[in-house]
């Protein structure tokens, strides 16, 4: 909005928020489930299979065994499943799915598009990469499938950082803004 002429002082941002977890969530044992190497990294796209998702971009990464697993209603165990969430979203609002893995400790890999740069701290909570750029992608990506020493770093990284997206917050902010513009 401050490129189209309105005043940077006039705006506030309130963030979505998710709900805290207060229970801890028991993974979903992806590799079990389906007959895979205990070795395995387990690398997972969450959210609605749409065009600006950027699945199709995927099709660059070669050396992949891709499983399916269509609509899943128990989503936080399928979450804390994976070892790494992949989110190569051409275009995203906030990314609230990239909040609820980094919640539960999953280190994002995503495109710097929409709202993800304020979600992901580049190297400290995820790895962003530019906007459609899949070689960087790649790259990332084999960065933590090599090596697990990353993705509990930034998987930490990760929970620290998805706190700052608490529905409650949320709910403080938006109050706060409310009480603002009631008081002149």
């Amino acid at each position: 909005m401050v490129a189209g002429g309105i005043d940077g002082s006039r705006i506030s941002v309130v963030h979505s928020g998710i709900a805290a977890r207060s229970d801890p969530v028991t993974p979903r044992d992806w590799r079990a489930e389906l007959g895979w190497d205990a070795s395995s990294v387990i690398c997972g796209i969450v959210g609605a299979m749409t065009a600006e998702k950027g699945i199709d971009l995927l099709h660059a990464i070669g050396g992949l065994t891709v499983h399916a697993a269509g609509f899943v209603a128990d989503i936080d165990p399928a979450i804390r499943g994976l070892d790494v969430l992949w989110h190569p979203s051409k275009a995203e609002g906030l990314g609230t799915s990239v909040i609820d893995a980094m919640s539960l400790g999953v280190p994002p890999i995503a495109f710097a598009v929409g709202g993800l740069p304020e979600v992901i701290e580049n190297n400290v909570s995820g790895i962003l990469v530019p906007q459609g750029d899949t070689v960087r992608f790649g790259e990332a990506a084999s960065a933590l499938i090599e090596d697990a020493t990353l993705r509990a770093r930034l998987g930490e990284g990760a929970i620290g950082r998805a706190k700052t997206f608490d529905a409650v917050e949320m709910t403080k902010g938006t109050e706060a803004v409310y009480d603002e513009v009631l008081s002149g």
